[in-house]
C-alpha cells in the first residue's frame, strides 16, 4: 500500500525531508521490504498531495536504487534512535547484497 501524505504547501513537504520525517521514512523501508525480490524496475512509494498547488508528488524507488535507498533511510533510523528499526533496515540491505 503506497503511503498518502495531505500537506498545504510543497515547504512542508521539504521541512518533512529535512527534518528526517520518521513517518515517511518507515513507509519508503516499508514498500522496499515487501518488494524486495520484485522484478519490477520502478516501485511507487508515496503520493503526497500538495493542495495550494493542487498537484500530486508520487516519490517511487527505482529497483536498482534499494541499497542506496535503505542506507539513506537508516540515518534517518538511527538520528530517531530507532534501533529496531535500523535492525530491520540492516536485514534488507544483508539481503541486497546476496
Amino acid at each position: 500500500m503506497i503511503y498518502k501524505l495531505h500537506l498545504g504547501n510543497i515547504e512542508q513537504f521539504n521541512n518533512l525531508i529535512i527534518e528526517k520525517d520518521l513517518k515517511l521514512s518507515k513507509a519508503i523501508v516499508k514498500v522496499i521490504s515487501k518488494n524486495i525480490n520484485t522484478i519490477d524496475e520502478i516501485i511507487p512509494a508515496a503520493e503526497v498531495y500538495i493542495k495550494d498547488k493542487g498537484e500530486v508528488i508520487i516519490l517511487s524507488i527505482n529497483r536498482e536504487d534499494f541499497k542506496s535507498t535503505l542506507e539513506l533511510n537508516l540515518k534517518v533510523h538511527e538520528y530517531h534512535e530507532d534501533f529496531e528499526g535500523c535492525y530491520a533496515i540492516q536485514q534488507l540491505i544483508a539481503k541486497l547484497k546476496k
